[in-house]
């Protein structure tokens, strides 16, 4: 028997079902149940999987949160939850962190352990955070699956018709890669609609449906949650996969939560085991360290610092580079390698803005657009008080609309960053892109 056979969890609420719409005894329902999902009988499918089931091997998802709303609570959670397998005997590195819904903010610390990158942003969110991605991993492990998008099994995808889907939220595709019949969708909307069925019907999709709190992998929505909504090939296909998503639902509750202080890196029993130190996890330096011409201004726990020149540029040049930058992006727009280029460089130097006058700080709450919004953001875009586009704005985009002009725009903004800011390495990145973007439009035009 498959090690993704609907499991006696699923049997039984199938069994109930079948009793519910047959009108035949429980017992009966439950032999229905069991010869549905590839068993001889009930007593078969209790001893195949007494006999199967692997030992379990724990699983630790850490995620650092720091409290939005009071800076002065902040910590470390720890959930400890069961698989089958260790994640790398069905899953690679890449495949845990890029192929799996919920998953993607996580990076694979260590065999067994998962870790956030980023903070969450209070208590709740972290459990939250940690509990889905458990889920999202045992539905992976289970299952086979891995995330899937609009163009996965190419221009028959029924990802594509998914797309329509009439009011879905928090939907997730599901795949494997080489099977284009096992796949499904996940939608998990906060109200159930009754005209699902018919919808799935009409297109050929299988369909079912599962509400209650924490049904499915999504586990916002307060105190009601959302539906579980699974579209998949077949009816029968939909109603297994539910099964494993109750299968994993009614598991939940024996996951073992653990606290600590945010300052503290989580060892997991394997690398204590191994005998593995661990690299203490990425935090920005200090606001105001100053390294080879550059200083630290930015940047959250779990990611690398935000660095700038350490000299200022005056406010009335970047206000000059400003409208520049705007109608370059504009220009851009068709072509995502050059969009890409720009957007970096635009937005790059605007973070140095504010940074430089107005610590990171746009507009303050009290003033709202009237005061520093004006100041900085409309002025850095050409923009008059009104938000109409000023002269500056106006030559910018008649300066590229030539491949003469564009070129002119991106050497004279090389220029004035060479000649205003010191020479470190934030600056010769915002200058390599800039090159790029000048080699590119002289190989098109030559």
């Amino acid at each position: 028997m498959k090690s993704t056979a609907p499991s006696l969890v699923w049997i039984k609420r199938r069994a109930k079902s079948i009793k519910a719409t047959a009108g035949v005894p429980h017992h009966q329902a439950l032999e229905a149940a069991a010869r549905e999902s590839g068993y001889q009988n009930f007593r078969h499918a209790q001893s195949e999987q007494a006999g199967t089931l692997p030992s379990h091997h724990n699983v630790y998802l850490s995620v650092y949160w720091c409290d939005h709303k009071d800076r002065t609570q902040s910590g470390r959670l720890t959930l400890c939850v069961q698989i089958r397998r260790p994640i790398l005997s069905f899953l690679t590195k890449h495949q845990v962190t890029n192929q799996i819904p919920y998953l993607t903010e996580f990076k694979l610390e260590y065999l067994d352990h998962l870790e956030k990158s980023l903070d969450a942003c209070s208590l709740h969110s972290a459990y939250i955070t940690a509990r889905q991605a458990a889920k999202a991993l045992n539905f992976v492990e289970r299952t086979g699956l891995l995330g899937a998008s609009a163009n996965s099994y190419g221009s028959r995808s029924p990802f594509r018709t998914l797309q329509d889907l009439p009011r879905k939220d928090h939907g997730s595709g599901w795949c494997t890669p080489n099977d284009p019949a096992d796949w499904c969708y996940l939608d998990e909307p906060y109200h159930e609609y009754d005209d699902r069925p018919d919808w799935a019907s009409s297109r050929g999709f299988g369909y079912t449906a599962e509400g209650g709190l924490g049904q499915g992998i999504y586990l916002g929505g307060g105190p009601i949650g959302a539906h579980a909504c699974i579209f998949a090939a077949t009816h029968e296909k939909a109603l297994e996969l539910m099964g494993v998503l109750n299968a994993v639902t009614e598991e939940q509750d024996s996951w073992i939560v653990t606290h600590a202080t945010h300052d503290t890196d989580f060892l997991s029993p394997a690398r204590i085991a191994n005998g593995q130190n661990r690299k203490p996890r990425t935090k920005p330096a200090a606001a105001g360290t100053i390294r080879g011409g550059a200083i630290a201004y930015g940047g959250l726990p779990g990611e690398k610092s935000l660095w700038r020149p350490a000299e200022p540029l005056p406010l009335p040049i970047h206000n000059e580079i400003g409208p520049l930058t705007y109608a370059l992006f504009d220009w851009t727009d068709g072509h995502p390698r050059l969009r890409a280029a720009m957007r970096d460089v635009r937005n790059t130097l605007q973070y140095w803005l504010n940074a430089e006058h107005c610590d990171m700080k746009w507009f303050d709450g009290t003033e709202g657009v009237s005061g520093k919004y004006r100041l900085f953001e409309y002025a850095y875009r050409g923009l008059t008080n009104a938000g109409k586009l000023a002269a500056s704005a106006i030559a910018a985009e008649v300066l590229v609309s030539t491949d003469a002009g564009r070129l002119h725009a991106l050497q004279q903004i090389k220029d004035i960053l060479v000649g205003g800011y010191p020479d470190c390495t934030p600056l010769r990145g915002v200058l390599k892109r800039i090159d790029f973007l000048i080699e590119r439009i002289k190989r098109t035009n030559p």
